[in-house]
């Protein structure tokens, strides 16, 4: 079984490191959302349910000091009739909230659920217009992903760079090699 431990022992170890956390705020979700390069926060369009508690999760994770650059929603199980509409309606509720949505979205298909069960990535459905629509999303996840990595290797090095400067500095003092 994992655990956060087993997560935060990862850390480092792995490119890519994926944790399912449940869609509520706990102490092991903002534990493991500081750990991790970039969050994708799953959520239906619903605003009385999903919606306000995925808000209250991104409050409590920029709380955390986490930035906002470090975590994104992806809408999911959208409704097929009203996706449009949906979508919509749930980027307009997180703007309001200071928030964006990833870009894409996927509707809740019967497709997606067949592909699953066959072992199968939602981008590998039977149906053209679903596969793109996953892609659209996925692509949007694999950017922010990207783009949080360059961010904190960046900031990284900003932070790293005072102490290398001091380490140049001692080892071009030393003489020996160093010269």
């Amino acid at each position: 079984m994992a655990t956060p431990r087993v997560a935060y022992d990862m850390v480092g170890r792995s490119d890519v490191l994926v944790i399912d956390t449940p869609g509520w705020t706990d102490a092991q979700t903002m534990k493991m959302a500081k750990w991790s390069t970039f969050c994708v926060i799953p959520s239906r369009a619903n605003r009385m349910d999903d919606l306000r508690e995925t808000v209250h999760l991104l409050h409590a994770l920029k709380k955390e000091g986490i930035e906002e650059w470090r975590f994104g929603v992806a809408l999911n199980a959208l409704r097929d009739a009203c996706a449009v509409e949906d979508d919509r309606d749930a980027r307009a509720y997180l703007a309001e909230a200071g928030y964006k949505a990833l870009p894409g979205f996927v509707r809740d298909l019967k497709a997606y659920e067949v592909a699953l069960l066959q072992g199968k990535a939602i981008t590998e459905t039977e149906e053209e217009t679903a596969n793109g629509e996953a892609f659209a999303l996925v692509d949007g996840i694999a950017g922010a992903v990207f783009e949080a990595g360059k961010r904190l290797a960046s900031k990284s090095k900003q932070q790293n760079e005072p102490q290398l400067k001091a380490a140049r500095e001692k080892e071009s003092g030393r003489g020996g090699r160093g010269r």
